[in-house]
Parts: structure tokens; sequence; C-alpha cells
């Protein structure tokens, strides 16, 4: 279960989610990716704002209300850390990740994303996966997505 303290509202472009997800909204700061949408961009970004060494996808995964159209994208480094609980079981790859990872949303081209999201958004997004397999969820999500560009839906 995910302590949820007092809320921050606001929504942000990206959110960075430490190993220890017990306090997830109080340890996590908000913040603006200023390059959001340029892949490499954010890269860069994320590469000296957080002085991480080298920065790659690390996972995906969908949110806990059904959307097919967009997912919460990871970036990891790898400099390293614990596990990260969280992250790794919602995984769509089921490896584990691990140290701080920064979330954005993203999704395939010629669907409309939503750029910004709360800390209880994404909060709930991921304690959703505490009992469901991301790597299932994910594959789900994108058959149905897949399915519907070709007229059906289930």
């Amino acid at each position: 279960m995910f302590v949820l303290p007092d809320l921050q509202t606001t929504a942000t472009r990206l959110q960075i989610v430490p190993p220890s997800t017990a306090p997830i909204l109080e340890e996590s700061p908000a913040r603006n990716a200023k390059h959001y949408g340029n892949e490499a961009a954010e890269v860069k970004e994320l590469r000296t704002r957080l002085q991480w060494s080298s920065v790659h996808e690390a996972a995906k995964f969908y949110d806990r209300t059904g959307t097919d159209s967009w997912y919460y994208y990871v970036y990891g480094h790898s400099d390293g850390g614990p596990k990260n609980e969280a992250v790794s079981r919602a995984s769509h790859t089921g490896n584990d990740i691990h140290g701080d990872v920064a979330i954005i949303r993203s999704g395939p081209a010629g669907y409309d994303t939503p750029e910004t999201f709360t800390k209880t958004e994404l909060a709930n997004a991921l304690e959703f996966y505490e009992t469901r397999s991301g790597r299932k969820i994910f594959n789900e999500r994108e058959k149905n997505r897949f399915m519907a560009k070709m007229g059906m839906r289930f």
C-alpha cells in the first residue's frame, strides 16, 4: 500500500520516483521537463539536470483507468542503486529497475497524449500494479489499441 501524505495537486510533465516508494509523494519533487516531446532533448536534459551518466528507456506502463492511447514512459540510468520495486512491478518488460527513475507521459504517434499529471495520478497508477502484472496489462492495452485501429474493440 502506498502512503499518500498531503498531496500536491499541481500537474507536471516529469516526476522523479526513488526506489523507496513508501513515501513516494514526499520524496519525488515535481519538475517540468523543458524539452517534453523531443526524446533526444529529454535525454540530454535528464543527464544534465539529474547528473546521470547515461539515460535509457527503463520501462513503460499504463494507468489504472484502462486507457490505451498513452502510457507512462520511464527513463532510467545505469548508475545503479537499489531495486525500484514499484516501477519494476509496473514495467512492461518484467525486468528489475534500479535506482531513481524519471517518468513522463508518452504514447504512440498519432494519439493525443496528456502532457501533465499529478503525483496522485502517478501513485495510483503504480499502486494498481501491486496486484497485477505490468507485462500482462501492457500487452492487453497494446492489443486493444491495435484492434481499435482495425475497427474492432474488446
